[in-house]
């Protein structure tokens, strides 16, 4: 499996809140064209199809229902981290523990 990246991750949630890739591109003030890339390198690193495409909206699959949850739960992750370590940084210590714990199961 490819690396995913959380602004893969962001992409998808975006899409699927907006229904659409333009306008998951204008909430991310993004290209279009970065939107697909992204989704496109998703799909690729989990081997499955995120989305039914129309020229009007994007339409969730099955497998990309199941991910759904998960990539809302990384983002949010990701978004406490990101406030903890500036809290740190503010606070003036300089140490930070950091534990992942792995969330993605692909299934096929």
């Amino acid at each position: 499996m490819d690396n995913v990246t959380i602004n893969q991750l962001r992409a998808f949630v975006a899409v699927c809140d907006q229904g659409s890739f333009s306008g998951a591109a204008w909430e991310l003030r993004r290209a279009q064209s970065t939107i697909s890339h992204a989704i496109s390198a998703l799909e690729s690193a989990f081997d499955v199809v995120l989305f039914e495409r129309n020229t009007r909206k994007a339409t969730l699959t099955t497998a990309g229902r199941s991910l759904l949850p998960d990539a809302r739960g990384v983002i949010s992750r990701t978004e406490e981290v990101k406030m903890r370590a500036v809290a740190i940084a503010e606070a003036g210590s300089h140490r930070f523990r950091l534990r992942w714990i792995p969330i993605f199961r692909v299934r096929t």
